[in-house]
């Protein structure tokens, strides 16, 4: 269980994402930002909310499901299994280059109004 912050920092570092991690191995965020550290709800509103809204539905396509408000942590447990960490860090890397490649999908009503 240990290895999932670090297994998903390597998945963002393999797909060059900036995205900053908060939290310990069972229960964190993924954030979409440049920023070093996110405290309160001010600095979680600078991160990219579209980016996270594309990373729910390509991760919703590959078969894992995290929260769809990015306020909310990754939660894991003693019954993920290796199998499972394994399945989750593919789906993220497939998920992060889909949305590099432009070919992710982000909902209408995920889409900030200007």
């Amino acid at each position: 269980m240990a290895g999932r912050i670090p297994g998903t920092r390597e998945v963002a570092e393999e797909t060059k994402e900036e995205v900053l991690l908060n939290g310990v191995p069972e229960m964190f965020q993924l954030l979409f930002t440049k920023q070093r550290e996110v405290h309160e709800y001010r600095d979680l509103a600078k991160c990219d909310l579209d980016r996270y809204a594309a990373l729910h539905v390509e991760l919703m396509n590959h078969g894992v499901m995290i929260d769809e408000d990015n306020m909310e942590c990754f939660f894991s447990c003693e019954d993920h299994s290796d199998e499972d960490l394994e399945k989750t860090l593919a789906a993220l890397h497939q998920g992060l280059a889909d949305i590099q490649a432009g070919i992710a999908h982000i909902p209408e009503q995920h889409k900030r109004r200007a």
